[in-house]
């Protein structure tokens, strides 16, 4: 603020720093900017504060807490991709991490092909034909044939090595064989090599995968076929379930004054979605400081989904009890309807917080909106492509702040969403394809993020 410059990171070519640090007459004692030259460029970072104490930092937190503006949705998620520190690597085998990110390229261990092999089944031929039919055969899996002469023909199966001498696989449609066993191309019938040569695909040591390709079933499978069941991976994300309030009660049956718990039991299936798995699931009782020993216990997991308590109200305490942990605040609040309310930080462990309103269509609702731009930033994710598309009735919808609501995808494209909103229970996610978020301001046929039901 006062205008000094702070020299945090410098990026220099090798041949200026030399030349830079040959102009200095010692170096014993020299501030970094004596490096500095005249025509650096300077990016301004606003609202950062310069902290020398933790007294300093404390009080540029609680500073900042106040001036908090809420956040679109997508400045949000860019916050929470940015902000957020990844989990660390480690190398564990792909079949067993289902939902964790590559945390470095994967390269093949072997050709795919490893051989030459026939893309048809057919005949392999030498020569531009006709060909005289051998008696042996070529079968995926079993013995190479024995390389043919110029002229010779032997039947092969997909897959099957080729033997040497193969200049081409003619597929069975294309041939013609007499009663002597001498082959035919047919007339008019296009000329397809229809071998597939070792290392078409990849050879040892290509690339297969970059950092940031998620662990799902295709790159299992394309980690099998390069004969690679290991890897470098990030994640997956494992988290624990917070439901708070004195009036929820899962199991058993309710008391005056009580609510059924309509959404714990199906966090679990939902945060699956985006490849995290929950250790477990606990309640919350209304006290001032149950939220202390929640945080201070966190550490075994990587994300703290807590539902309630993010309010201003008496029974609302995870905002302060977050202030006294000293977490890094992620987000104060969302501009966004329903969910304003929602609260993310990250705690000194490393463990992630996301505090989502108790209202339940709220929670599931932003739930949704942010978990993936979470789980990409732990794990190193590329981040997902947005599914966009025209909202028909988007006029009737609109509103000064942006709003997520419930969906249909149309025949013809874009998608219909909910003019009534129950957010006391998920009844309108019933029969819908999933959540619009409706843009501010939004005329009918702007586009809008669709947000899909998977379950």
């Amino acid at each position: 603020a006062s205008g000094r410059p702070q020299y945090l990171v410098g990026v220099w070519r090798r041949a200026a720093l030399d030349a830079a640090l040959k102009a200095l007459d010692s170096l014993v004692n020299r501030p970094m900017k004596a490096l500095v030259p005249v025509d650096t460029a300077m990016v301004a970072l606003p609202g950062v504060e310069d902290c020398d104490t933790p007294e300093d930092v404390r009080r540029a937190r609680t500073g900042a807490a106040r001036a908090a503006e809420p956040l679109w949705l997508d400045e949000a998620r860019d916050v929470l991709r940015t902000s957020i520190s990844p989990l660390p690597a480690r190398r564990a085998t792909l079949r067993s991490v289902r939902g964790a990110t590559l945390a470095a390229p994967l390269r093949a261990a072997d050709a795919l092909p490893r051989f030459d092999v026939s893309a048809m089944d057919g005949y392999a031929v030498s020569g531009d034909g006709p060909w005289q039919l051998r008696r042996d055969i070529g079968f995926a899996g079993g013995e190479r044939p024995v390389g043919l002469l110029d002229g010779e023909a032997v039947r092969i199966a997909t897959g099957a090595h080729v033997p040497d001498g193969t200049s081409s696989v003619v597929r069975d449609e294309f041939v013609r064989i007499d009663t002597e066993g001498t082959l035919y191309r047919l007339p008019d019938t296009p000329i397809r090599e229809d071998v597939r040569r070792r290392g078409e695909y990849w050879l040892p040591g290509d690339e297969v995968a970059p950092a940031g390709t998620p662990v799902n079933a295709a790159l299992i499978s394309v980690a099998a076929s390069a004969e690679v069941a290991a890897a470098s991976v990030r994640g997956p994300v494992r988290a624990r379930i917070v439901m708070t309030g004195d009036e929820i009660r899962g199991e058993g049956p309710l008391h005056t004054g009580q609510t059924r718990d309509a959404i714990g039991p199906v966090l679990p299936d939902i945060l699956a979605w985006y490849g995290v798995s929950t250790i477990d699931r606990v309640h919350l009782r209304d006290s001032e400081n149950a939220f202390d020993e929640v945080l201070a216990a966190a550490a075994d997991c990587d994300l703290l989904v807590i539902v309630g308590a993010t309010g201003g109200g008496a029974a609302d305490q995870l905002r302060s009890a977050l202030d006294r942990t000293e977490a890094t605040m992620l987000l104060r609040r969302l501009r966004l309807r329903p969910g304003g309310s929602t609260v993310a930080a990250q705690l000194d462990s490393g463990t992630v917080v996301l505090g989502l309103p108790g209202n339940p269509f709220a929670a599931i609702g932003t739930l949704l909106a942010l978990i993936g731009a979470t789980v990409e930033a732990m794990t190193g994710a590329k981040p997902a492509r947005k599914i966009l598309g025209p909202l028909a009735n988007a006029g009737e919808l609109t509103a000064p702040v942006a709003r997520i609501v419930p969906a249909r995808a149309l025949p013809g494209g874009g998608f219909h969403g909910d003019l009534r909103l129950h957010t006391a229970h998920l009844a309108d996610l019933l029969d819908r394809d999933g959540l619009v978020v409706v843009p501010a301001d939004a005329v009918d046929g702007d586009l809008a993020e669709f947000i899909p039901l998977r379950g």
